[in-house]
């Protein structure tokens, strides 16, 4: 049926207002699935893409292998560009790690274009055949006859030398080596900040300086990107409707065993390859797990398999690593991580969660919990310089129940610190330790020092090695029988971190920032030592470690403490005559429960009883065993 001239525009004002109807009544797409080239109809997480690109300047997408984002985008590129007017006409840049694969999604563009009826380019001169003017129109760059333009290029510094883009896509984001992809984003400022946009594709490539760090910023709400999440067991084509022997039809969900790896329950649900996931039945048998349960069930624990998944996985070769980075949608380092992904997860999955309120100055002091009566509290602090990225850290944890409950990151000077110490720690009535290693942390416990905070609940250390008594002059005054106010970060480094890493393994520390979280992904082992890789920080865990350094250490350091840690000891306990000797008792007592050779505790009162109010046997109502 041919339309009248009013009709054609009238189409193509509802195909430039709304893509999605543009692309699925336009558009073909080919889906190896189904045997080949099939009308372009869009799944949700797709269709969400698209609004994505439409409400939000920037997006960054995380998509597994062969998911369709790219050729998505493409036809959303497409439409774009050919229904611009001339006033408004559109210039867009791909980039990537190499020029032949900007090329190539370039080429889908064009094919896209290519498919469109010749009555909607308005612009097309008398004797011209297509959409393409002949001036520009060559495999890396190509103008339309209503001016838009497209070009491929290799990222680079000097990618957008003589081209202002109005935006800029780049795929596989993750993979553009070395600093390139910096230099690249960097170059590309000026246009972006013009009202320029930008969308960045990719599969995660471990902890790359452009990608990684632009999709976890976007989720910590520090950057103005939107994220758009796409997971394998979205897709239709993936999640059950190819058939194997294993999974005839639909998806199954397992739930494993965290420790040893076995399936301890399966779910099959033979409807989730089913175009519509939230039909109740197919040819009467039931929908067992409904498309809108599916993030509770990876909530719980349980993870999607289909025939596709599979056989995907066959194709990797069962590799753990690529599997998580290609399928999975994981970012994986070096393999190196000091805390294994398996526990980062499952912090995230568990405990992590918004804040209650955000306040201090900047903002930045994260609350989770307000005091309680009766618990007890370490407040640890990680000083900076306060300038340049250099950040500090704070992080208040509740020993009684093991809960992260306030956390500080930002670029403060040492003595403001010491102030925000002194109001939080007396807030929460908290013990208090402050890293005076690198020379900063004098400042912040002289302040504290300065506000009378109570020596009683701040943090004493032996003055040996790069924390001696030269080396930190300011705090010579306050030296108390050989020790030193504040902690000596480097002679106990290894055990701060194995006890940083323990907490988070054995889930004792439940951890609520995502700030720190993002930490965990950037901490390896570098030659064997642990520490952040280039370009990250770890200002964040360094205060949860010293948190829980302190929390082992007042026990294990008993009988050779003659201060503070002795008199914790006297005030606190009386063992039986199974069990007289502090070394002894020290060994046995682990992070929540007392040995059960303990068998009188001293009164709630005592006035050093905060720091073991955490553990078995000195709670109100524990019982003797």
């Amino acid at each position: 049926m041919s339309l009248t001239k009013g009709q054609k525009l009238y189409e193509m004002a509802k195909c430039l207002k709304d893509p999605i109807y543009a692309i699925q009544s336009y558009l073909h797409t080919e889906d190896r699935t189904q045997g080949g080239e099939v009308p372009f109809m869009l799944f949700p997480r797709q269709k969400e893409l698209v609004h994505g690109y439409v409400d939000h300047r920037h997006n960054i997408v995380m998509k597994p292998r062969q998911a369709g984002i790219s050729t998505t985008t493409a036809a959303y590129a497409a439409i774009l560009t050919a229904l611009a007017s001339k006033k408004n006409k559109q210039k867009i840049l791909i980039a990537a790690n190499k020029q032949e694969t900007a090329k190539e999604f370039l080429k889908k563009i064009r094919d896209f274009t290519r498919q469109l009826p010749d009555w909607m380019d308005v612009h097309r001169p008398q004797n011209g055949k297509d959409w393409f003017s002949p001036d520009k129109n060559s495999d890396s760059h190509y103008r339309l006859n209503n001016g838009s333009e497209v070009k491929a290029v290799a990222s680079s510094k000097d990618a957008l030398r003589g081209y202002t883009p109005s935006i800029i896509i780049v795929d596989e984001a993750a993979f553009i080596e070395g600093s390139r992809g910096e230099e690249f984003y960097e170059a590309a400022q000026p246009s972006l900040s013009t009202g320029g946009r930008c969308i960045l594709i990719s599969t995660p490539n471990g902890y790359d300086p452009l990608y990684h760090k632009t999709y976890k910023l976007a989720k910590l709400g520090k950057n103005n990107y939107n994220t758009v999440d796409m997971k394998w067991y979205e897709d239709p084509r993936y999640n059950g409707r190819n058939k194997s022997k294993l999974f005839p039809h639909g998806m199954t969900w397992n739930l494993l065993d965290e420790k040893t790896g076995e399936v301890v329950d399966s779910i099959h649900d033979p409807c989730s390859g089913d175009i519509n996931h939230y039909t109740i039945k197919e040819n009467g048998t039931e929908c067992t797990v409904p498309e809108d349960t599916w993030d509770d069930m990876i909530d719980k624990g349980y993870a999607p398999t289909s025939g596709w998944f599979e056989g995907m996985c066959a194709d990797l070769n069962h590799n753990p690593r690529s599997i998580a980075q290609e399928l999975l949608c994981s970012f994986l380092g070096s393999g190196d991580n000091v805390i294994n992904d398996k526990y980062v997860k499952r912090q995230e999955r568990d405990n992590v969660k918004e804040p209650i309120r955000k306040e201090w100055i900047d903002g930045n002091m994260w609350i989770w919990e307000d005091p309680i009566k009766d618990h007890q509290y370490i407040l640890a602090a990680d000083p900076s310089s306060g300038s340049a990225a250099d950040s500090a850290g704070i992080c208040i944890f509740d020993y009684t129940t093991g809960h992260q409950v306030a956390e500080y990151q930002g670029k403060i000077a040492p003595d403001i610190l010491g102030e925000m110490c002194a109001h939080y720690g007396n807030s929460y009535n908290a013990f208090v330790v402050v890293d005076i290693t690198g020379g900063w942390g004098a400042a912040t416990v002289l302040k504290l020092i300065d506000v009378n905070y109570p020596k009683n609940l701040m943090y004493y250390d032996v003055t040996v090695g790069i924390d001696a008594i030269e080396n930190n002059k300011a705090l010579q005054k306050h030296l108390d029988k050989g020790k030193l106010p504040g902690l000596n970060f480097q002679k106990n480094r290894n055990l701060i971190i194995s006890e940083l890493e323990k907490g988070i393994r054995m889930d004792t520390f439940k951890l609520r920032s995502a700030r720190a979280l993002m930490e965990m992904d950037t901490f390896v082992y570098i030659n064997g030592r642990p520490d952040h890789m280039k370009g990250y920080h770890d200002d964040l865990l360094m205060s949860i470690g010293m948190c829980l350094f302190v929390a082992m250490s007042s026990f294990k350091d008993l009988e050779k403490s003659k201060g503070q840690a002795k008199a914790m000891v006297e005030s606190w306990v009386v063992t039986s005559t199974d069990s007289t000797d502090v070394d002894t008792l020290s060994r046995n007592v682990d992070f929540h429960m007392a040995h059960n050779e303990v068998t009188r505790v001293q009164q709630a009162d005592s006035p050093h009883n905060w720091v073991f109010g955490g553990m078995y046997g000195f709670r109100k109502g524990d019982k003797r065993r």
